[in-house]
């Protein structure tokens, strides 16, 4: 149908509470979709969802500094359990740990109590991961740097590349195995 209103996430307040549990006035940051991306329209002033969709938000961040935070928290957040089916207790290495991708990741992971290895490959951000549990250099060559280091029964990955701006590409591992490690 056109025309054709772009946006796939947007912050704002309810303006009219239809029969959800939201106030109007209240402020919520929503993914036009969610991880399917059902619908566009999230620049458009007034936008119509469906409740599952919208999240009540507790913050003093501007609009501006809020409008940053739902795409990259929502891809974190399906990657990690939709993807991972991340659970407390596991651990996990998240490459490229140090883009805002990978902070939203460390810091979900490290919330539900699994252990957490972020790689970086700038050395010079390594002081930037101190929320994981254990901070390394990525110089490609990870294989066998850690071997023993899982206490968990699983032991996960999540690869955040970005090569091409602004496009994150990710990759999902799911090794099996209480005995392997990477």
């Amino acid at each position: 149908m056109l025309p054709i209103i772009p946006g796939i996430e947007c912050v704002g307040e309810i303006a009219e509470p239809s029969d959800s549990h939201f106030q109007k006035g209240e402020k919520v940051a929503a993914l036009m979709g969610g991880m399917g991306r059902s619908f566009n329209g999230s620049y458009a002033e007034y936008v119509l969802l469906p409740k599952s969709h919208v999240f009540s938000v507790q913050t003093d961040l501007s609009w501006t500094e809020m409008a940053a935070v739902p795409e990259t928290w929502f891809t974190a957040w399906g990657s990690l359990f939709e993807c991972l089916d991340l659970k407390g207790g596991d651990t996990l290495l998240i490459r490229g740990a140090t883009c805002a991708l990978g902070y939203a990741a460390v810091q979900i992971a490290e919330a539900i109590g699994c252990r957490v290895i972020a790689a970086t490959h700038k050395e010079s951000k390594l002081p930037l991961l101190k929320a994981a549990d254990e901070a390394v250099f990525d110089n490609e060559t990870l294989a066998g740097t850690f071997k023993g280091v899982t206490r968990s029964s699983r032991m996960l990955a999540l690869s955040i590349r970005l090569k091409i701006f602004p496009l994150c590409f990710l990759i999902w591992m799911l090794i099996r195995s209480t005995e392997r490690s990477l």
